[in-house]
């Protein structure tokens, strides 16, 4: 039986310390990367120079389109390279040695496989938290996860996709940017009844969420610490996942909506500059569905058998 071709897909934007990093750990798995993609976001920080250097990785250089046209771009020129499975990382991931083997004992079924994105302070800690559909259970600790699998993931930090999952639901979708095009992803391959599993022994690093953390049980708000730019396009993102995708409930749109608008008053500096982005997310949200309906955004790549 033939072997699968794997390639590795890491956006990079004006990080270099962390791309060398990220690079190093997928030079150093057990289970070989037969290709690195790097999809540069027109980075100023010498990444350009310093990626030239280097002749076992294939250099994607284009205008910044963030996390999901960085992906979409690598995702497509792994396939074009006739990658069988393409795993997609951010440039501040590290994998373990064994991470991409351990995912590989799992791919005997067509699924998307995903590795658990731990802390890089905290390695007990998890850096997002995890839900698992299955069970109803929520992680936010590596050592409560008493399980071989999760059915959940914390997408393009350290995801798996086999080449036919991506010919079935597309690219990722470019419209989006940042925050917010991994949940779509996520939502979308769901939606075609396509199962996704962490699996737990598959390890990656990564830095965790500042998060402050209201309330209890019912009245539990979750925080997320974020650059007013990222906020926008988080709230703007989620509007669109919420109408074209029957993932989250109308009641957590407007708690998180209302949330992100109350709690900025209180726990961000630039209250006027964030109150806008925030209003900003909320129109482009609704424009960006009128004028991207269901499907139109969502990008097919050109691969041929």
């Amino acid at each position: 039986m033939k072997a699968e071709k794997i390639a590795a897909v890491v956006v990079t934007f004006n990080r270099i310390r962390l791309l060398k990093k990220c690079i190093d750990a997928l030079r150093k798995q057990i289970q070989k990367v037969d290709v690195i993609i790097i999809v540069d976001n027109s980075s100023s920080d010498g990444t350009e120079t310093w990626l030239n250097t280097q002749t076992d990785i294939v250099v994607i250089r284009q205008a910044n389109s963030g996390s999901a046209g960085g992906q979409s771009s690598g995702i497509q020129k792994a396939l074009d390279l006739g990658a069988d499975r393409i795993w997609c990382m951010d440039d501040d991931c590290y994998a373990t040695d064994n991470a991409l083997s351990e995912l590989m004992g799992h791919a005997d079924k067509l699924v998307v496989l995903n590795s658990v994105v731990l802390s890089n302070r905290s390695p007990n800690k998890l850096s997002f938290g995890l839900y698992d559909f299955s069970t109803g259970e929520s992680f936010n600790e590596y050592s409560s996860l008493n399980v071989e699998v999760i059915e959940s993931a914390n997408f393009f930090n350290g995801t798996l996709f086999p080449k036919g999952i991506i010919e079935t639901v597309g690219l990722p979708n470019k419209l989006l940017f940042i925050r917010g095009d991994e949940f779509e992803y996520y939502a979308r391959i769901r939606h075609f009844g396509i199962q996704i599993i962490t699996v737990v022994k598959s390890i990656v690093y990564h830095p965790e969420e500042e998060v402050i953390n209201i309330g209890a049980k019912h009245f539990h708000y979750r925080y997320v610490c974020m650059s007013p730019f990222k906020r926008y396009y988080s709230i703007r993102n989620l509007l669109y996942i919420y109408y074209n995708y029957n993932i989250i409930s109308f009641r957590f749109l407007i708690k998180n909506i209302a949330g992100d608008l109350f709690f900025s008053c209180f726990y961000n500096k630039n209250k006027l500059i964030t109150l806008y982005y925030i209003l900003k997310g909320i129109v482009n949200g609704i424009l960006l569905i009128i004028n991207n309906p269901a499907g139109s955004s969502c990008e097919k790549n050109t691969y041929t058998q």
